[in-house]
């Protein structure tokens, strides 16, 4: 299974980097819902993408009320810095709220680690014009143009 792969490939790294020594345990989707919603695991390897471009999206699920945070994790600063910013209606001082949140998340109580990033690669003959990537992931493919000899 290519998740077990991964996270074994982590475990190495892990490992062999940072000296930490992990077991990888293995469990099926009905069982992983189950035992993080009871908040039994010291740590969790797990997906994690927006549904849109905003950063919103990739924050609000570790806000407290958010019914999404697996983790058991509530922070007061970090709710307030998602509630200031989703009524700002000023996109800097919007960055600097989320950059913020972040912050807290990442640095400075460090609930998540990031440790990869899944990339897609696009190639095409020069006779295709207009190949446009979306942000998120996939291509735009209303405006492609092929050209044939």
């Amino acid at each position: 299974d290519a998740s077990v792969r991964l996270a074994n490939s982590i475990k190495d790294q892990l490992l062999a980097n940072l000296g930490l020594k992990i077991n990888v345990v293995a469990v099926r989707k009905a069982d992983f819902l189950q035992r993080t919603t009871l908040h039994a695991e010291k740590m969790i390897l797990a997906g994690w993408g927006a549904d849109y471009a905003d950063a919103h999206s990739f924050l609000s699920a570790y806000h407290s009320v958010s019914g999404s945070d697996r983790l058991g994790w509530k922070n007061d600063r970090y709710d307030s810095l998602l509630d200031q910013a989703d009524r700002a209606n000023d996109q800097t001082i919007r960055r600097v709220m989320y950059r913020n949140a972040l912050s807290i998340l990442l640095v400075e109580q460090a609930r998540i680690v990031p440790l990869y990033f899944t990339t897609q690669t696009v190639a095409h003959a020069r006779r295709v014009k207009n190949l446009v990537p979306r942000l998120l992931d996939g291509l735009r493919l209303d405006e492609l143009e092929v050209t044939f000899p």
